[in-house]
């Protein structure tokens, strides 16, 4: 095979951006089955008017390189991969051509087969509190013998590189969303080992009150959850959420947290910049708002958004609370200006500052966003709440 030659395949007849990335991710464990090995160099590099991704080049042992790309046609929907290598690998693998071509045909007869596993990791919490055991059909959480919990999901992939790659990508999701029901942030710990508490535990035991507000929901002195947060788990394991506005705002909110427990006075605006974003996040609409006939601008504000989902789920007392905030977070992202400015000396020396709370400068310890981040998470669980009902009654 000379390096001018490529290896094409068209007509690969595949119908969404979902079917085309299981496509990809069949091929990619065939290839490795196939040849023993497979690397990447992944640089990709988009022509819209040829409609082709150059994907990057792998490599299928220590010296060869090829080139892969796709050419779509639609946006994320393949018709055509390629496979050009960038010398003669003839010598190497005289079966390359019939090798590559075994290959893509195999994912396109096994993409929609997949192997089912379970694969779990330990998980760190703050404040440091286990979680209860919740067991769902596709996931479970519980406690360990070693001061951390457990958290399993269930996982489709096509070999164990596969598997691993998509238990960490869910996880990941899976974890802010936990954040989320409980307020906690959850980090992944590396370590394994460790004996289960769970023997002995009823599962399930959900929260006595399932719309707290204040701090963390405890039972048993541990962290726990409501029978509508694992069924959402599920459902989001099982891959059939149909808002990806959840995801997207409980990453928000989890980073978010993350910086609120530091409590670091330097990272306030910052924080509260990010709870407004993640109720921004769970707020936009399905399709961009129609826009004024008379002047032009859309009809429906984001700001608006935000502030009517508060009031939806908190009560109209809370308008101006985030009306402010929404404000703080605008100036802060756009201009810059730092609502706390003064240091925290054990002195208190009031002056006048126009941006400032009643026009005046406070010091950074005023900032912590504590309200904003329970009204926060309490909107982000009534609007999970609602995902779960919808589904229900589908």
């Amino acid at each position: 095979m000379s390096s001018s030659d490529a290896v094409i395949i068209e007509g690969l007849q595949l119908a969404s951006l979902h079917e085309s990335n299981l496509f990809l991710r069949c091929l990619w464990a065939r290839l490795r089955s196939h040849f023993g090995k497979l690397g990447w160099q992944l640089m990709p590099r988009r022509d819209g008017a040829t409609r082709t991704i150059v994907l990057g080049w792998i490599s299928l042992d220590s010296t060869s390189t090829i080139e892969v790309s796709i050419r779509y046609v639609r946006a994320g929907v393949i018709h055509r991969i390629q496979f050009a290598p960038l010398s003669d690998l003839g010598a190497a693998f005289s079966g390359l051509d019939r090798g590559l071509r075994q290959c893509v045909a195999e994912a396109l007869a096994q993409f929609r087969s997949h192997q089912t596993s379970m694969l779990s990791t330990q998980v760190a919490t703050f404040p440091a509190k286990q979680t209860g055991y919740f067991k769902g059909e596709r996931w479970f959480c519980r406690p360990l013998d070693t001061g951390h919990s457990e958290i399993a999901i269930q996982v489709h992939a096509f070999d164990e590189v596969d598997a691993q790659h998509e238990a960490s990508a869910q996880l990941a999701s899976l974890l802010d969303i936990l954040a989320c029901m409980t307020n906690a942030t959850f980090k992944p710990t590396g370590a394994s080992g460790g004996a289960s508490r769970s023997q002995s535990m009823e599962a399930n035991r959900f929260c006595e009150d399932a719309d707290w507000l204040e701090d963390l929901p405890y039972r048993d002195g541990r962290l726990c959850l409501t029978a509508t947060h694992v069924a959402f788990c599920d459902k989001f394991v099982e891959g059939v959420v149909a808002s990806e506005s959840i995801t997207r705002a409980a990453s928000l909110f989890h980073t978010a947290l993350k910086l609120y427990h530091r409590h670091e006075p330097d990272t306030y605006d910052v924080t509260n910049a990010l709870f407004v974003s993640a109720l921004e996040a769970i707020t936009l609409p399905a399709s961009d708002p129609s826009n004024c006939a008379s002047c032009g601008q859309p009809t429906y504000r984001i700001s608006q958004r935000v502030i009517d989902a508060a009031v939806r789920h908190l009560g109209p007392g809370v308008a101006g609370f985030f009306k402010d905030y929404y404000s703080r977070r605008s100036k802060y992202l756009h201009t810059g200006s730092v609502r706390y400015r003064q240091p925290s000396t054990g002195n208190l020396i009031p002056q006048l500052d126009p941006n400032g709370i009643q026009g005046c400068a406070m010091p950074h310890v005023a900032g912590q966003p504590l309200n904003l981040m329970e009204f926060a998470g309490y909107i982000l669980r009534q609007e999970i709440k609602l995902e779960v009902m919808r589904g229900a009654a589908i």
